[in-house]
């Protein structure tokens, strides 16, 4: 991976350190060689460090993600590099508020970028750096080096052993182990199949002595049954014949009870009619009896009212004149309540002229009496005053203003009986309003009486108006008289003609009753009452001897079943036999694929192969470690151990995975897992390399740049001096163009190719 450009957007570490919102690195202005990242603490090296890759991932902050390290809804990540001769652009857009994250990966193509995964999903983003870039983890182990990734010296001998897997490019091998592992349980599981109905089989297979013995015995039970099968058909059709005559009797009874029920019918209508006759006949009468009597009261209402018509007329008279008076009353009633109103009006408005009065008065009164009161109080303070004859006093504003008080005592008490003295203002008004009362008084009991003679004639008119209104039927009464007396007669005709229709009609309904009523008892006379339980008995007999039938006939279904079972059985119990033999010769092919497949399985394994490959790879990978290591004196040396002597004394081998540490002065080994100081950082930073070296000359992926962070502290000077030669000749052993490193010693940011200075408001390239 060779790097281009770098643009990281929003996050924390960056506008912490330099105040930048963005930062853009241009890598295209740096040489080849060993580039350092310079600055203090806090600047942001390590967040950009951490970026330079294009996993979403941040090697130095385990468990960190975007939203923990980034801020704000626009937050940006893009990195553009090459690639095994490709230009990538990926871009990593962060929503921290929403918790959102868009990725992209790009493939340049002439001018344009294109889409590799469309959908912006992190999984597929995810899916295609990992088809371009291979695994993370092994990435990560040979490549890029945080300063908080887990060391070599941290991992269990198993985890290393999977490492040396990845790096050797053995998944195939893996995968083929895994799938002879899948066949085998797939062909175990056929194999227990087939034994389960192979089971199953002899289970059935051993039925045959005991089917065939009783398939002989069965035919004699099916040949008596049916005999007695037909002796009970036979007594069942005579019962039904018998049946049958008794139905027919039973018929004619149920069409003579029918016809019964029909008159029966008719006789009830006709007697409902009759009934409805005597009703109706009784309505008329109550009808006409109504009528009758309300033509006669009207009669006698009409004849009443022209015997009294010389009353009527005085009291329509009488009315005339009592009306005229009423009106007479309500016009004086209107002219008293006008004047009234308007006493009413001058009574208030007087009123109120001398409330105000008065109460001026009294205000003028009590506001004489307080001045006559503070001037009395101020002439006091003169008393027994030495100074008072001096003719200095003038001058003195207390005996100025107390002789002034003194002075004004008379025209006060002036002013207070003036104000205590009678107002003719008031006294009139006083006397007007009492005038204006007194008329008031005798215009009310006017009006009150006139009131009272109103409502009398009032009443009284109430009481003659009902003459008034028999005047228009007087006028009419001799002639009403007559119309009434024909009327009247000709309802009396009228009832007398309807009734006799009506007792007409009765008679006739009672004649076709009784005729009906013979006709049953005729009808009745043909009907068999017995006929009923007698069918009852023999459908009972019927019942009974239909239910030995079905037995019999149900115990002969069960033999012909049992028959057909049998015979069925004995056919697949022969099918059966055959079947066994072929699954005998399945089952035992299939153990001896099951043989094959799992010494397959552990050829494939990590036993097998896998562990052959891993034992292959160790020198090479000690042998890169080791050349490494001369950049620090020959004083150690490293070996990849993947099998040793069991400590029995038995001379067998097994197989172990563990990296030694070869110390030449001491003549001593010990693994690199108990190694503890500084020594164990170059140690262990070469064996890293060495891996990253040997992934890429075996499985022939390119990888132009390595990245590590601060790894020199625990190193004196000279150390130091040894660890940056080792990292020159890491880059000419592999290849490789660049190496990123972040360090804060001056003696490595010197011996660098070119340095990357972090510093406020942002970074500066030094060639």
């Amino acid at each position: 991976m060779r790097l281009i450009r770098a643009k990281l957007k929003g996050f924390k570490g960056i506008k912490r350190g330099m105040g930048l919102d963005t930062l853009d690195i241009d890598f295209t202005k740096l040489p080849a060689g060993l580039i350092a990242f310079v600055g203090p603490n806090g600047k942001g090296k390590t967040t950009t460090l951490d970026n330079l890759h294009p996993f979403r991932v941040f090697p130095s902050r385990t468990g960190s993600s975007f939203y923990d390290l980034c801020e704000g809804p626009d937050a940006q990540k893009e990195l553009v590099f090459e690639h095994g001769g490709v230009v990538y652009r990926s871009v990593i857009h962060v929503d921290v508020d929403r918790k959102k994250q868009e990725a992209y990966l790009y493939r340049q193509d002439g001018s344009e970028w294109l889409s590799i995964n469309k959908d912006g999903k992190t999984t597929s983003y995810d899916a295609a750096i990992e088809s371009v870039m291979g695994s993370e983890k092994l990435f990560f182990l040979s490549v890029f080096r945080a300063q908080n990734s887990k060391p070599l010296s941290a991992h269990t001998k198993g985890e290393l052993k999977e490492i040396f897997e990845d790096l050797l490019g053995l998944d195939e091998i893996r995968e083929k182990g895994e799938k002879a592992k899948e066949v085998k349980k797939h062909l175990l599981s056929v194999r227990d199949r087939l034994k389960g109905e192979i089971d199953g089989l002899s289970g059935i297979i051993k039925e045959k002595e005991n089917k065939e013995k009783r398939f002989g015995t069965i035919s004699g039970e099916m040949s008596s049954l049916d005999n007695e099968c037909k002796l009970k058909e036979k007594e069942s059709a005579e019962t039904d014949s018998r049946i049958a005559g008794i139905s027919a009797g039973i018929v004619k009874n149920e069409a003579a009870q029918a016809a019964i029920a029909r008159l029966k019918q008719e006789a009830a209508r006709n007697d409902t009619k009759k009934q409805a006759l005597f009703a109706s006949r009784k309505t008329r009468e109550a009808e006409y009896g109504k009528k009758i009597d309300e033509k006669t009261k009207k009669l006698e209402r009409v004849r009443k009212i022209a015997d009294n018509g010389h009353v009527i007329r005085e009291k329509v008279e009488e009315e005339k004149g009592l009306s005229a008076a009423l009106d007479e009353l309500k016009r004086s009633l209107t002219s008293l309540d006008e004047k009234e109103r308007a006493l009413s009006s001058k009574f208030v408005e007087n009123g109120k002229k001398l409330d105000a009065l008065n109460i001026a008065r009294k205000y003028a009164i009590e506001k004489a009496e307080k001045d006559m009161e503070r001037a009395k109080a101020e002439a006091l303070k003169l008393e027994g005053v030495p100074c008072l004859e001096s003719p200095m006093s003038a001058a003195c504003k207390f005996i100025k203003d107390a002789v002034q008080a003194k002075d004004s005592l008379k025209s006060l008490e002036e002013a207070l009986a003036s104000a205590k003295a009678e107002n003719p203002e008031i006294t009139g008004l006083a006397e007007e309003i009492a005038v204006l009362n007194a008329e008031l008084t005798g215009i009310r009991a006017e009006m009150g009486l006139k009131k009272k003679e109103t409502q009398a004639l009032e009443e009284n008119i109430a009481g003659i108006k009902k003459y008034t209104v028999l005047l228009s039927e007087l006028e009419t009464a001799e002639s009403v008289l007559t119309e009434l007396n024909n009327e009247l007669a000709g309802l009396t005709d009228e009832k007398s003609q309807v009734l006799r229709e009506v007792e007409k009609e009765i008679e006739e309904m009672g004649k076709t009753i009784l005729s009906l009523h013979k006709e049953i008892s005729i009808a009745e006379l043909s009907v068999d009452a017995s006929l009923s339980a007698t069918l009852i008995s023999a459908q009972k007999e019927k019942a009974q001897k239909a239910k030995e039938l079905n037995e019999l006939r149900d115990s002969l279904s069960r033999l012909h079943a049992e028959y057909g079972a049998i015979e069925e059985s004995l056919k697949n119990i022969r099918i059966a036999d055959g079947r066994m033999k072929s699954l005998a010769e399945k089952t035992a092919a299939i153990d001896t694929d099951i043989t094959e497949w799992a010494i397959l399985e552990k050829a494939l394994g990590r036993d097998g192969v896998i562990a052959l490959e891993i034992d292959d790879a160790g020198p090479a990978i000690s042998g890169i470690a080791n050349e490494l290591l001369v950049c620090f004196g020959s004083k150690f040396a490293v070996k990849i151990e993947t099998t040793r002597l069991k400590k029995d004394g038995s001379g067998d081998i097994i197989e172990v995975f563990d990296i030694r540490v070869i110390d030449t002065e001491q003549n001593e080994g010990k693994s690199l897992l108990d190694m503890s100081g500084g020594e164990k950082v170059w140690i262990e930073d070469a064996v890293t390399k060495a891996i990253g070296l040997y992934n890429k000359q075996q499985a022939g992926r390119e990888a132009l740049t390595l990245f590590t962070d601060e790894k020199d502290g625990a190193l004196d000077a000279q150390k130091k001096k040894e660890y940056l030669l080792m990292k020159r000749r890491t880059l000419e052993l592999g290849g490789y163009e660049r190496e990123f490193f972040i360090t804060h010693s001056t003696e490595l940011q010197e011996m660098a190719d070119a340095r990357i200075v972090f510093e406020d408001g942002g970074v500066r390239y030094e060639t």
